[in-house]
């Protein structure tokens, strides 16, 4: 061979060597970071002829991980209550039960898969609370998680023997706190420790991620609780908000929605509710920043499900069931009933509110059938036939001209509310002696006021205040330390002639 044969072939083995990745590196040199050097020959050797074509070939590749199981959050359409589901493939977490009407069990029967691994109560509220009884009578629940706050509610009373009768674990949550459950994982970021402060603002705050999809719970959080968080450095950029407080102007402040930057904003509200909520001022931040809104009063129950990439969004409205069921509502006594008195037929599943109204020199007195309680407003779940009656008593009672005209509680006096009161007025045309009449909370069981002799002239109004004194009203007080009203839904006030008999009520 010669010379110039020698230099072809060199030429020739040495591009097909750079071609297929295998290039000697000197030493000191560094090695691309696109090719790996292959061991170092133990001596130079003379270059062998140009091997023969090779076929190419496909290159192999790793196994790609397979995308992770979707995660799926219920904000369960519960009426004026919290309740959400999370659900992972046989992981369960639910965060609140709404009321004991209408209850979260034959929601929950679809979806969870043996017992739910953590049920968080975020703070002793009744629309928060109440349906988590029949949630630990229905379900085996392996922990429970609490805020550390108590209540002197009956429902309060009733949840903490529901939960120790469960024989669950059952843990205090604290800010810096992670909630651990299969492969979920919640951060504490409310309440710090010692408690302070208002119910509401004790609440419970859960920051969920799973992958880049991040959820924050709120619970009924206002901007008190909010400023903390904010000002610890716990907020993030969140994808879902769960709104504070059922949309109340009371949470959501600008800085903390300016914190968050929600994408998408759930607000857990009752259709129709005599809180007003949401409430303008929540919107319209919201909507500053630019999150899609979306409520449980509007849209029914809302699904986020995200395979932590990507996510979306789920509206199931009341009544999508494909099975026929009858609610029949009758009534014993002089009133009616919305909807009313009849046979209706409605979709499995569907939450139906039903309030009575008695006709004049009649009150409501309670429900039988299907239902059961004092409240002249209730929900029923239609998961089967139905029948409920609304019995009516007559009013024949001394007085029954004066009535509970007004209960106000709107927080002048912020937390405390020891200026809210109970507005009664004389609508007759007869003077009336107050002496032994009764003012009685008759949702909790407590606190009583017994009027003494006062004559309430014609058109005349009077006060009781919770734990001030107005002259001006007549100088009544419960002499009450905190807040009376507005602790359950619905919250009601009953007055009570000197004879035991009711003469009015009225619901906050």
């Amino acid at each position: 061979m010669n010379k110039v044969a020698i230099i072809i072939v060199s030429l020739i083995l040495a591009t097909a060597l750079v071609l297929s990745g295998c290039v000697t590196i000197l030493p000191g040199t560094e090695t691309p970071p696109e090719a790996e050097s292959p061991p170092a020959p133990a001596e130079e050797a003379p270059a062998p002829p140009a091997p023969p074509p090779v076929e190419p070939t496909t290159p192999s590749t790793t196994p790609t991980t397979p995308p992770p199981s979707p995660l799926r959050v219920h904000f369960i359409d519960v009426g004026q209550g919290d309740s959400i589901l999370v659900d992972l493939g046989e992981t369960e977490i639910l965060i609140d039960g709404g009321d004991k009407w209408p209850g979260v069990v034959t929601y929950l029967q679809e979806y969870v898969d043996g017992a739910i691994e953590a049920v968080v109560a975020t703070h002793p509220h009744a629309d928060h609370i109440g349906g988590l009884i029949a949630v630990a009578a229905h379900f085996d629940v392996d922990s429970f998680w609490l805020n550390g706050d108590t209540s002197t509610s009956q429902t309060y009373s009733e949840f903490m023997s529901s939960i120790n009768a469960e024989g669950a674990e059952i843990h205090v949550a604290k800010r810096g706190d992670q909630i651990e459950v299969g492969n979920l994982f919640l951060d504490v970021l409310n309440p710090p420790q010692p408690l302070l402060g208002s119910t509401n603002n004790k609440s419970i705050v859960l920051l969920l991620s799973y992958g880049d999809t991040d959820f924050l719970f709120t619970g009924d959080a206002e901007a008190e609780a909010e400023a903390s968080m904010v000002s610890a450095y716990l907020i993030p950029d969140v994808e879902v908000l769960k709104v504070g407080h059922h949309g109340s102007k009371t949470a959501s402040s600008r800085q903390f929605i300016e914190a968050a930057r929600p994408e998408v904003a759930i607000y857990m509200a009752g259709e129709g509710n005599s809180y007003g909520h949401p409430h303008e001022e929540t919107i319209a931040t919201l909507d500053d920043f630019g999150a899609v809104i979306y409520g449980t009063d509007i849209h029914g129950t809302i699904i986020v499900e995200t395979n932590g990439t990507t996510y979306n969004v789920q509206v199931v409205p009341a009544g999508t069931g494909d099975i026929a069921r009858e609610l029949t509502i009758s009534v014993d006594g002089q009133g009616t009933t919305n909807p009313g008195p009849g046979t209706y037929t409605y979709d499995e599943g569907t939450q139906v509110t039903i309030t009575a109204t008695p006709v004049s020199g009649w009150r409501f007195d309670h429900w039988g059938g299907d239902a059961s309680g004092s409240s002249p407003t209730f929900g029923i779940i239609i998961d089967s036939n139905k029948s409920v009656t609304a019995y009516f008593k007559q009013v024949t009672t001394i007085g029954s001209n004066v009535q509970i005209t007004k209960i106000f509680y709107d927080g002048l006096v912020y937390r405390v509310e020891s200026d809210e009161y109970v507005e009664i007025t004389n609508l007759g045309s007869e003077s009336q002696d107050l002496a032994g009449w009764v003012l009685k909370d008759i949702s909790e069981g407590y606190p009583s006021f017994t009027f003494p002799h006062y004559v309430l002239a014609p058109g005349g109004a009077i006060r009781a205040y919770t734990n001030e004194i107005h002259p001006e009203w007549g100088g009544f007080s419960f002499g009450y330390g905190k807040a009376i009203w507005n602790n359950t839904v619905p919250d009601t006030a009953a007055l009570y002639n000197a004879q035991g008999q009711e003469i009015s009520r009225k619901s906050y």
